[in-house]
């Protein structure tokens, strides 16, 4: 019988699907209710509820803008129960928005145990090569392991140059499929592949190993590396000739983020940008509009190489906090984000400017779920173009 919270879960999960296969559907809602209740009986602790309790006061300090208090509750909420991930994420949040970025990247380098990709990571290369920041790359390959999602892909590409700088060494990028156009557009990098080609039977013959986001803290580059562009994809997509003003939107992450819900958003809000002087075009590549007046580009758009052709034939992009903020950016290109109240932790609280991208603007919620507000926003600056 399984053991650990983890395969209790996926065994509960596994029955529930085989259930559902079999349209027995009440069966597979018993068998689930049953294993989670076993679950909290097995493994909720006196220290879990305190620990729930600090998390549950850090979110309304944070709801608060009161960063401090909100730190130290969940910093607390970590230390009785390490293995509280949102505790976690939301200690990095408030390193970061209080600038003490060298105890953020420190504290990052327990995400290893916290994300699934990092936990695949340590199963696929050999725990011997990975490089301590220490030990001399002149003359070795070095494999990126290029983690989390796209957009972090993008975002933290920036420091591999460094490595290039203090060695000269080969730099292999180990990253998604689909982003792998711009990798591959990098000077930087000597070679890339893609995730979904390396295995434990199939490993990147190299010298050394590192994940990607655990750059700053070995290089001890603690603050924001500041880029105006490391992009540089010149490419434009052919579209119609019109002499409107072009506006390139996305309204929706990827569905299986855990902040999708908050930053995520009907198209239907995008109507407000219509006018006879602009033609909005949807740049999804996996989505339709399903409105008339909104050009989609979805067949056009089969990976980030096309993504960025789209991005130069466009004179704004307005998305929401996903991949296509980071590319824009990353490309030096003007891009409006529509920021969530509670934002992902590099955005910070407050603010129109990002120390991550210059040619962004960052249109913030002022309170949760105000969408309202983010688009009269948008509204009134557009004119303004």
């Amino acid at each position: 019988m399984p053991k650990s919270p983890r395969e209790i879960i996926n065994a509960a999960l596994q029955s529930c699907i085989k259930f559902h296969e079999e349209a027995e559907y009440e069966s597979a809602e018993v068998v689930l209710r049953q294993t989670l209740r076993a679950f909290q009986q097995a493994y909720y602790t006196e220290a879990d509820e305190v620990a729930q309790d600090h998390y549950e006061k850090g979110m309304y300090a944070i709801a608060n803008r009161e960063i401090e208090p909100a730190l130290d509750y969940f910093s607390e909420a970590y230390k009785l129960k390490p293995d509280l991930r949102p505790a976690f994420i939301n200690m990095i949040y408030c390193n970061f928005e209080l600038k003490r970025y060298e105890t953020l990247w420190r504290l990052y380098e327990d995400r290893t145990i916290h994300f699934d990709q990092l936990i695949a990571y340590k199963k696929i290369f050999d725990p011997k090569k990975k490089w301590n920041g220490v030990d001399s790359l002149e003359g070795k390959t070095i494999a990126i392991f290029c983690e989390q999602g796209i957009g972090d892909q993008i975002n933290f590409s920036r420091y591999i140059p460094l490595i290039k700088e203090k060695y000269d060494c080969r730099i292999i990028a180990n990253c998604a499929a689909a982003v792998a156009p711009v990798f591959e557009s990098f000077s930087f990098v000597d070679e890339v592949i893609v995730k979904e080609n390396v295995t434990t039977d199939s490993p990147i013959d190299c010298d050394y190993h590192v994940p990607q986001m655990s750059l700053s803290y070995l290089l001890e580059h603690w603050e924001p590396l500041e880029v105006e562009q490391y992009v540089f994809i010149e490419e434009k997509m052919e579209l119609p000739e019109n002499d409107k003003f072009k506006i390139g939107i996305i309204w929706q992450g990827n569905p299986r983020s855990e902040n999708d819900p908050t930053r995520s958003i009907s198209v239907n809000w995008f109507r407000q940008l219509f006018d006879k002087n602009t033609q909005v075009y949807s740049l999804h590549n996996a989505l339709d509009s399903h409105i008339d007046e909104i050009i989609d580009l979805k067949d056009d758009i089969n990976n980030f190489q096309d993504l960025a052709e789209a991005v130069n034939s466009m004179d704004l992009i307005v998305t929401v906090d996903t991949a296509l903020l980071h590319l824009a950016g990353a490309m030096n290109k003007p891009v409006w984000a529509l920021i969530p109240f509670v934002p992902d932790w590099r955005w910070g609280l407050n603010g129109e400017e990002t120390v991550w991208y210059p040619s962004a603007r960052l249109f913030r919620q002022d309170y949760p779920g105000d969408w309202d507000g983010v688009f009269e926003k948008i509204k009134s600056e557009l004119y303004k173009v």
